[in-house]
């Protein structure tokens, strides 16, 4: 009974999988290794690689909230100066 709830949990029996999960790793190692990468070093380079991106993410919200600003100062007074003279000419 234990061993159906193992094999079903885990997806298939224990020894293909843990032969599956060598040679993968074996894989993952070599790559590494080819392009010259430590575990650390891959964990590293994910990491900085998402903190530059919400960095650059965090930059370009304040660039565009600042080109809202800059629209608006143009924009909102004409629009409230169109609502005001169109109101003149209903009434």
């Amino acid at each position: 009974m234990s061993d159906d709830r193992l094999q079903k949990s885990l997806g298939s029996a224990p020894g293909p999988l843990l032969l599956k999960l060598v040679l993968v790793s074996l894989l993952v190692g070599v790559l590494l290794a080819a392009f010259g990468m430590t575990p650390w070093g891959f964990f590293h380079f994910v990491r900085d690689l998402f903190h530059d991106l919400f960095g650059h993410g965090i930059d370009a919200l304040y660039r565009i909230g600042g080109y809202i600003a800059s629209g608006a100062i143009i924009v909102v007074p004409i629009w409230l100066l169109m609502k005001v003279l169109s109101g003149r000419k209903a009434s």
